[in-house]
């Protein structure tokens, strides 16, 4: 069933057609009930035991050698490959589909919280500066509560608008205003829609059939050479909620 609009299609470890608000993601967790992450997190330790014994039996060799600093942001890492050939785009989208979990379960990363952290402050005082405040409010964005509902993240917003997730993520360094908590991003559907019309920009229209399924549709322009990866990073990232 189609996520309708502000809200997010939950799909891998939770039932199909679930869809939780966004208007406050770090209590996206409260939505799942705990025993469901405690039978999702024993089937992953269960998983990398399995995976572990494989490798160590099989001794594989990688298609997509990577060094300590590739590794640590695995979404760029994957779309590195789909850009070089080593991977299709369709076996990207199902990477991207388990990674994405960890943001629905709200698995802390010990690496990159400590860094997303320390730019709350600052990127919800631009956020608040955005609709003329001096001070951030008290919600998690920092922003006028009124205008909570309107955040959408990426997938829902470029249904809405009928725009390639490449074009959004290209036009905020043209103006485009958007929200920053790190690591997720959020655009004002109003804000958005008067920015392109202020700026009488037309991007070529997608279909919600197209823009339905995210993850295949970027990995397809990265496939394509129509996108970079650290763009399409940028998109997945700021919406998943990962590095």
């Amino acid at each position: 069933m189609p996520a309708l609009p502000g809200w997010v299609n939950v799909r891998g470890s939770t039932p199909r057609g679930r869809t939780f608000p966004l208007a406050q993601p770090p209590l996206i967790e409260k939505a799942v009930p705990p025993e469901s992450v405690r039978w999702t997190s024993v089937s992953w330790s269960g998983e990398r035991r399995r995976a572990t014994e494989w490798v160590e039996t099989a001794r594989p060799e990688p298609i997509q050698p990577i060094d300590a600093e590739r590794a640590k942001r695995p979404l760029l890492t994957v779309l590195e490959g789909v850009a070089e050939g080593l991977a299709t785009a369709e076996e990207g989208t199902e990477l991207f589909s388990r990674l994405g979990s960890a943001a629905i379960l709200r698995v802390p990363d010990p690496l990159w919280t400590p860094v997303w952290e320390a730019a709350r402050d600052r990127e919800r005082r631009a956020n608040a500066a955005q609709y003329g405040l001096a001070e951030p409010t008290d919600n998690w964005l920092g922003i006028p509560q009124d205008r909570i509902p309107h955040q959408f993240e990426i997938r829902d917003l470029t249904r809405r608008l009928g725009i390639s997730p490449i074009d959004l993520v290209r036009f905020p360094r043209q103006g485009l205003p958007c929200l920053r908590y790190s690591p997720w991003i959020r655009w004002d559907v109003d804000a958005t829609a008067a920015w392109l019309r202020e700026h009488a920009t037309l991007p070529a229209h997608h279909t919600i059939a197209e823009l339905d399924n995210l993850e295949l549709f970027v990995c397809q322009a990265v496939s394509a050479g129509d996108a970079q990866p650290d763009e399409v990073y940028e998109a997945l990232s700021g919406w998943y909620g990962v590095a």
